[in-house]
């Protein structure tokens, strides 16, 4: 009588949780696949969190599709994030995952139009982004609700940081 033993091969998914360029610890990650299909990625396979130096290290994945959820540590930065993962056929060292910080507008209000040349748009919790029309050109700043439209001529549009 023989037994017929399958093995499956077991991968590692490691990688940084970082802000912009600050690494970050205690930051929970999850690692989630979709048996259903339905692309929700409900079912968590294995969960842990970031290191002291902003790492963290899945052990003994299989083969297959993922996504890895990392969440925000404070009421600062967006609730949680998913980033689609592929495993196959080889470990994945490296996998960053850039948290977001929430932002609000603050100027200019909800509901104006400006026209200028140099419109500034503030927002809490980023930089002043000022935005430069070339060669001189209107440029007319929209704002409803808390998205921005910019209509201007094309290849007029310059962006810096404030």
């Amino acid at each position: 009588t023989f037994t017929t033993i399958a093995i499956i091969p077991m991968y590692y998914v490691s990688g940084l949780t970082q802000y912009s360029t600050t690494l970050l610890s205690d930051i929970t990650v999850e690692l989630r696949n979709d048996p259903d299909g339905d692309e929700n990625f409900d079912h968590v396979v294995q969960t842990t969190t970031s290191d002291a130096n902003g790492a963290y290290r899945f052990e003994n994945v299989p083969a297959g599709g993922y996504q890895l959820r990392v969440y925000g540590p404070g009421p600062e930065y967006i609730t949680w994030l998913g980033y689609p993962l592929t495993v196959e056929n080889s470990d994945i060292g490296n996998s960053i995952l850039q948290l977001e910080k929430n932002i609000t507008l603050i100027s200019p209000i909800d509901g104006s139009t400006l026209s200028t040349t140099t419109p500034t748009v503030t927002w809490a919790g980023a930089e002043p982004l000022i935005v430069g029309a070339r060669f001189g050109r209107p440029l007319t700043v929209s704002v409803k609700a808390v998205s921005v439209a910019l209509s201007t001529p094309s290849d007029t549009l310059i962006w810096m940081p404030g």
